[in-house]
């Protein structure tokens, strides 16, 4: 099998361009390939396999641990799909993660793997020496290929293959996340690309290069000012001539320029992209950043391999905007929910700020101002929006222009019935401001709506805490007296005792029967009896300590008295005065005046003894004092000793 065809530099030519009719498509379909700068390596002989007429050599590390390739000096071959690349066994010098061998192999789902060598029999450029000596050290670069089917338009992003990482030996920085070279239409954005590519398809020769002249006559004025020529020339590649269009978008003029003037993070992809489609012969197609384009942000790069009329090798490169930063710009405006303007400061001859200019509006604020755009831009802020002078809204402003701070306020408008609220935010902007706003008037109005809402639910709480808290009262109190009943004095008895025996605290408890009770019912009613009941019961709570001694009515007409932090001693000191007191009482009962006796039990409290036998036993002293005669007070000592009181 014959070698491919060189073009004039001495590059390896590959036959087949895709779309090209003259020409035949490689079988298998086309090649997506991408080239990865590497550093200096060295050229010597390998072993080679021969498959078809394409060629390719064996990359292996030299040895004693280096990672440098050898590229075959003879006619390189193609490696076939069995065949990986190969690799040092485990153990062996060169071998490891950082080497090439070890990092590029033949994935069987991707089919053939190729890595492309040439045999350098001359440098790439006209008159360009190689350096070194024998071993012929020159400059020379990686390419990986995936042979794809016709047609896919498969884009090989650096160091991917889809299915593996591939790890070069070198890391340059990439300015091109994709390469194309089929379906170049389907992966642009701009419409001229494709119409540039009809123009080449249409007079490209059999080794896919294009007579510039013929090219470029066959494109509108429109797309010539997106060009660039290049020319390859002993230094590297020489930018003849760069279309206006460009330069004004870059914010410079490389016409004359050596790409390798450019920083190493351009040069470096774009000689490796330029590199391929001279040895190729046909276009390429990538999706480029831009690192420092004032204006546009993402570029849709062509380049097609071509011809001058001396017959020496050009490059026609379209460089044309995929998006710009002012088109983005302006698309998020218009996205925004803000009304968002800038404006310019209006000095008077004093320098003092008085009014401000809108320079630029979006549809927002058009529509919140109620103006159109054509309205609003050169406009006056404070002829256009008068409503906001008197909110303090126009100090604030001139606070951001003079103090270079940011403002965020919200303001309230009251027109046609109907309140406003505005939320701004204020920015400095050079010798003017920035202003965002948007109408939180539903947001407002759910916010007080939520407030009347939440201090309905308030008043709803309280009201229904107080009927809870009154049901708890009523539930524990005796109805007639207002003291606690039965169940709300066990509560108390149990809660104190509990306390004084926690803290060793002295409590005592008096157990009180209405004597003869019964003869008032019988003589003057119920009613009577109910009078003679609430008048006890109050001369029980007069006698008492506020907030310390509890008062409880445990049956018909007996009561309790329960006494925190009282001896034994005070407590029938405390009876004997509250007996004395009740006897000495006049009550109006029917008409008449009667007094009533009473008796008492006393219990004092003591270690081991429960709530429920403190009850016990001053009830078992009450019924002692009334054995023993009424009118007394009886105190418990043990259950076989009960004590009376000496009556006075």
């Amino acid at each position: 099998m014959g070698r491919a065809p060189a073009n004039q530099n001495g590059w390896p030519r590959r036959t087949g361009l895709p779309g090209s009719p003259s020409r035949p498509d490689r079988p298998g379909g086309s090649i997506t390939t991408l080239s990865v700068p590497m550093a200096e390596r060295r050229v010597s002989s390998t072993s080679a396999h021969r498959v078809s007429g394409t060629t390719c050599s064996a990359l292996r590390p030299r040895r004693g641990g280096s990672t440098s390739a050898k590229l075959n000096a003879s006619p390189p071959h193609v490696l076939p799909t069995s065949t990986a690349v190969p690799r040092p066994t485990e153990g062996s010098a060169g071998a490891g993660p950082g080497s090439l061998a070890s990092s590029v192999r033949a994935p069987a789902i991707m089919g053939h793997w190729i890595i492309m060598g040439h045999p350098l029999p001359r440098s790439p450029f006209p008159g360009k020496k190689r350096a070194g000596g024998g071993g012929r050290r020159v400059r020379t670069s990686l390419s990986i290929a995936a042979n794809s089917a016709p047609g896919t338009g498969n884009a090989l992003p650096i160091g991917d293959t889809g299915a593996r990482k591939v790890r070069a030996l070198s890391r340059p920085e990439i300015m091109f996340p994709l390469v194309y070279d089929t379906d170049i239409e389907r992966h642009a954005t701009a419409a001229e690309i494709g119409a540039i590519l009809a123009a080449y398809r249409g007079c490209a020769e059999r080794d896919g290069r294009a007579p510039l002249d013929v090219l470029r006559d066959r494109l509108s004025p429109g797309i010539q000012v997106h060009l660039e020529i290049v020319a390859p020339s002993p230094d590297g590649y020489r930018f003849l001539q760069v279309g206006p269009a460009i330069v004004a978008a870059c914010g410079r003029d490389l016409t004359g320029r050596l790409l390798a003037d450019a920083p190493a993070e351009i040069a470096r992809p774009l000689t490796s992209l330029f590199d391929r489609v001279v040895a190729d012969g046909r276009p390429l197609f990538t999706v480029q950043r831009s690192l420092d384009a004032r204006a546009v942000r993402v570029w849709d790069r062509l380049v097609l391999p071509a011809r001058a009329p001396e017959g020496e090798d050009r490059l026609l490169v379209a460089l044309l905007p995929r998006v710009r930063r002012e088109d983005l710009l302006d698309a998020v405006l218009e996205a925004s929910c803000d009304g968002i303007m800038s404006l310019r400061a209006v000095r008077d001859r004093g320098g003092e700020v008085v009014d401000a200019v809108i320079m630029s509006a979006n549809g927002r604020a058009c529509d919140y101002a109620g103006h159109p755009v054509w309205r609003l831009v050169d406009g006056s802020l404070r002829d256009l929006f008068p409503g906001l002078l008197g909110t303090g809204f126009w100090e604030r402003c001139v606070k951001v222009v003079e103090e270079r701070t940011t403002e965020r306020f919200e303001i309230n408008l009251s027109h046609a019935r109907r309140d406003t609220w505005l939320r701004l935010t204020v920015a400095p902007l050079e010798d003017g401001f920035v202003m965002s706003f948007n109408d939180i008037t539903d947001l407002q109005y759910a916010l007080f709506e939520a407030e009347v809402s939440r201090q309905e639910l308030a008043a709803e709480i309280e009201q229904r805490q107080a009927l809870e808290a009154e049901l708890r009262r009523l539930s524990i109190t005796d109805d007639l007296t207002g003291v606690l009943n039965r169940r709300g004095f066990a509560n108390a008895v149990r809660a104190q005792t509990a306390v004084a025996r926690r803290y060793g605290h002295d409590l005592a408890l008096l157990a009180l029967d209405i004597d003869h009770f019964k003869h008032v019912n019988d003589r003057f009613g119920h009613a009577a009896g109910d009078t003679v009941l609430m008048a006890v019961a109050a001369l029980f709570v007069d006698s008492a300590r506020v907030d310390i001694d509890i008062v409880g009515r445990v049956g018909g007409e007996e009561f309790m008295v329960l006494l925190p932090h009282t001896a034994l001693g005070g407590a029938l000191a405390f009876a004997e005065r509250l007996r004395r007191s009740l006897a000495d009482t006049d009550i109006a009962v029917g008409g008449e005046r009667v007094r009533i006796t009473t008796s008492i039990g006393l219990r004092a409290f003591g270690p081991g003894i429960s709530p429920e036998q403190m009850l016990l036993d001053a009830d078992k002293a009450l019924y002692r004092a009334k054995a023993l005669g009424r009118n007394r007070t009886v105190v418990f000592e043990g259950a076989d000793s009960l004590a009376p009181a000496d009556p006075a």
